[in-house]
């Protein structure tokens, strides 16, 4: 009798043992979360809905917490629609057995994102003027980026938020003459700091760099900070006056190649009003061709017109 019931008890053991392996390696798809997960999003925002497919999950025995992930989610808000990649999350045992679920975060990755779209969205989300104002000078451009949230025991996210990812091909028109093109960077931000990298971009077809743009919330104003840099860069007739209206009537620049280094700090509050300008700039003049029609002949023989 004892011999049976220890073959049993090992058979028992063998079973879980197996179970747990196999639960931990390779995981098992269900839909049975789809519910509960609706349901935290619908906290953010009681219209706000989530298309899931079925859910993987992958138990982790040393945490005692099962992970979750899906692929190909979708977020609806009224006629708008964002494509994710994927969602992941970490969700208490002690929870399950307990009858007492809950998500304590979110992990969020997205596809390629139009700018607009992604816009449109978030004014459905939260109207303030700045997003209508982004959803006007904003012409086309795309942005990956991964979410992590935290949720309280309410299921309200807490103020610990981080966003990362990258835009590229980004076109931005302000006041029509002004427009920057080729936008490339990538960025990292929180709920008090937004830094920019590897900043890449065209004014008016010239190109501009940054190695770092960094934001903070002070509440009622920004401080913004950073580096511009332009390397090698040629200006004819058209885009010198373009850009700098020189009032000399004697005298037409034609041409200048140089280099710049600008690092400027400044505040700005929420009605875009700024101050407290600093700008310190390097510039390396290559060539500056001018035509000249001042009547220095008598003076200066030898003086060139060009």
């Amino acid at each position: 009798m004892k011999k049976i019931i220890y073959r049993l008890f090992i058979v028992i053991f063998l079973i879980i043992f197996i179970f747990i392996i196999y639960f931990s390696v390779f995981g098992i798809t269900t839909t049975k979360l789809n519910n509960q997960i609706g349901d935290v999003v619908k906290n953010i925002n009681k219209n706000l809905k989530i298309e899931l497919k079925e859910i993987k999950i992958i138990l982790d025995p040393f945490k005692f917490q099962i992970k979750a992930k899906t692929v190909g989610p979708k977020f609806r808000l009224k006629d708008k629609t964002i494509d994710i990649e994927n969602i992941k999350t970490q969700i208490s045992i002690n929870s399950l057995i307990n009858n007492d679920f809950s998500i304590k975060n979110l992990d969020i990755t997205t596809r390629s994102l139009e700018i607009k779209n992604l816009i449109s969205f978030s004014r459905n989300l939260h109207n303030i003027p700045e997003l209508y104002i982004l959803e006007k000078v904003i012409k086309k451009g795309y942005l990956i980026s991964n979410i992590a949230l935290e949720f309280d025991d309410k299921g309200k996210i807490k103020e610990n938020y981080k966003i990362k990812g990258f835009i590229k091909d980004t076109k931005i028109s302000l006041f029509k003459k002004n427009i920057l093109n080729n936008i490339n960077f990538t960025f990292a931000f929180d709920s008090n700091n937004f830094k920019f990298e590897d900043l890449k971009l065209s004014l008016n077809n010239i190109p501009v760099q940054s190695k770092k743009i960094t934001v903070k919330d002070l509440k009622s104003e920004y401080l913004i900070e950073g580096i511009l840099e332009s390397k090698n860069i040629s200006l004819k007739e058209d885009v010198i006056n373009n850009l700098i209206k020189i009032n000399l009537p004697n005298l037409k620049f034609q041409r200048v190649d140089f280099s710049s280094n600008n690092q400027f700090s400044f505040n700005i509050n929420k009605k875009f009003k700024i101050n407290n300008l600093k700008l310190s700039s390097e510039l390396k003049v290559n060539n500056l061709t001018a035509l000249s029609d001042f009547k220095l002949k008598n003076a200066l023989p030898k003086l060139k017109k060009e």
